[in-house]
């Protein structure tokens, strides 16, 4: 009986959402073959709860109902008025809905892969007289994704002039935009650089502060674009549903040259190798030359020149002149040019002198020494010899004194080493007023000093040009002999 009145129910679409049924009456108080209580009433037992997925996911909307008797539920999208299932019979053709009843009470309706045109209000009804029902959402939020046609990958624009990046996605819920650069530098904001996003307009007010290394907003606007902000930016779009998506976008600052020389003037020994340098910053990249005397170089096995790459818009030019001569003393020019101008930077180069010297063929004097002593290298002069106590290394004072007391605080500079001769050469009797033991030695000069050594003869540099004649020597031994007995 209970069967045969189940199957005489008709369902009827009435208006927006409702659906009904006709059925005969029903004696209060009779038990349906499924257990429920015929005569009482169908309620809702629980409210029904909103659902969140994401899109791919499978949405389960769900309601419990007590004393559905031979009564059915069924479900309906709200927004297209379509109905998606009556009891365990699925209505709509979409191949992704399905029903499922579990125990006596509990009653679900099932999207499959959702998609974000199953989102929207969905109802439960139970067809009673008047009917019943409750409401649901169901939200399907989105991974964002940015809109390429509208988010540009690269970008060119002058030296000073306003540069504008722009990015945006769509997503659900609404994404939120970030800048950063790629090599995580600084961007170089200033209080007049402007971001706007979906929250507004923002600006940065540490003009002259911390620095800013990242800022939210579909735009990011820079008024006065300078080469420092040319690189790679990052456009990062996040709302929480991963995965969080970006778009790389390369800007390009164009200006002209500008040269940097290494040093102005050089000076180079000759027959040492020389190097000499530039540093290039242009964009579009410029062409690059050496140049000497207004003449173009030409890599040669003596001449040859070479650029390193330092970042996106700056070189180093280097050019290596090896054996230096004569004929290579000039003027040297790095010149560039791209389509926005030139530029050129100039180093003179010269060959560096050695140090003035005296020469003599004569052999070194012989000197009566003794430790701690000051002796006048060259009568007449303000330079001065000192012999230290232990390594008995000859210094000079530069004090035009005729005999300092003191040389310890005085500044001195290594000329050359006190060689003494061989034992018994002196008197074993003869010291110096500091009681040390007077030897006789010669000068052996220091070369890095004020001196220098080289074959069958003995230079001194004490800033004089004139040849020390055997006479001098004479009478420079004899002042000698005369301070130290003295």
């Amino acid at each position: 009986m209970a069967q045969l009145l189940a199957s005489s129910i008709t369902w009827i679409w009435i208006g927006t959402f409702c659906f009904t049924a006709t059925a005969p009456l029903i004696a209060a108080g009779r038990v349906h073959s499924d257990g429920t209580s015929w005569g009482f009433e169908p309620e809702f037992t629980d409210s029904m709860t909103n659902v969140t997925v994401a899109t791919g996911r499978d949405a389960v909307l769900s309601c419990s109902v007590t004393n559905l008797g031979g009564h059915k539920v069924g479900w309906v999208k709200a927004d297209t008025k379509a109905i998606q299932a009556i009891h365990l019979i699925v209505v709509t053709h979409n191949p992704r809905v399905s029903v499922e009843h579990i125990g006596s009470s509990q009653w679900k309706l099932i999207i499959k892969n959702v998609r974000k045109e199953d989102a929207g209000f969905y109802m439960a009804q139970i067809n009673t007289d008047p009917m019943k029902s409750q409401v649901t959402y169901l939200d399907v939020t989105e991974p964002p994704d940015i809109i390429d046609e509208r988010t540009p990958g690269e970008l060119r624009v002058r030296e000073n002039e306003a540069l504008k990046l722009t990015c945006e996605a769509r997503g659900n819920p609404a994404p939120r935009i970030t800048w950063k650069r790629e090599d995580g530098h600084d961007l170089h904001l200033t209080s007049r650089d402007e971001h706007k996003g979906t929250g507004g307009s923002f600006r940065n007010k540490s003009h002259g502060g911390p620095s800013v290394y990242s800022v939210d907003g579909e735009t990011l606007r820079i008024n006065q674009v300078s080469k420092r902000h040319m690189g790679v930016y990052y456009c990062i779009a996040s709302n929480g549903v991963p995965p969080s998506v970006s778009k790389r976008v390369a800007v390009t600052v164009l200006f002209a040259p500008t040269v940097t020389v290494d040093n102005q003037i050089v000076g180079v020994p000759l027959g040492n190798n020389v190097t000499l340098g530039c540093i290039v910053e242009s964009s579009p990249k410029s062409i690059n030359v050496w140049y000497k005397d207004d003449k173009m170089i030409a890599n040669s096995s003596r001449l040859s020149y070479e650029e390193k790459v330092e970042s996106s818009y700056r070189v180093r030019m280097i050019l290596t002149i090896g054996h230096f001569r004569k004929t290579d003393v000039g003027k040297y020019e790095c010149r560039c040019r791209n389509e926005l101008g030139e530029a050129e930077g100039t180093i003179k180069l010269h060959d560096l002198k050695p140090l003035i010297t005296t020469t003599t063929t004569t052999p070194p004097p012989i000197f009566m020494m003794g430790e701690n002593d000051i002796y006048p290298l060259i009568i007449g002069t303000t330079a001065w010899t000192h012999v230290l106590q232990r390594d008995r290394v000859l210094t000079t004072t530069g004090r035009p004194q005729d005999r300092p007391d003191s040389v310890g605080d005085l500044p001195t500079q290594p000329i050359g080493d006190a060689e003494f001769l061989p034992a018994g050469s002196a008197s074993s009797n003869n010291h110096n007023r500091h009681g040390h033991e007077m030897m006789k030695a010669t000068l052996r000069p220091r070369s890095g000093g004020h001196s220098s050594s080289a074959a069958s003869s003995t230079r001194l540099a004490v800033g004089r040009q004139s040849a020390v004649s055997a006479a001098a020597v004479v009478m420079m031994t004899a002042t000698v002999i005369a301070l130290v007995l003295s």
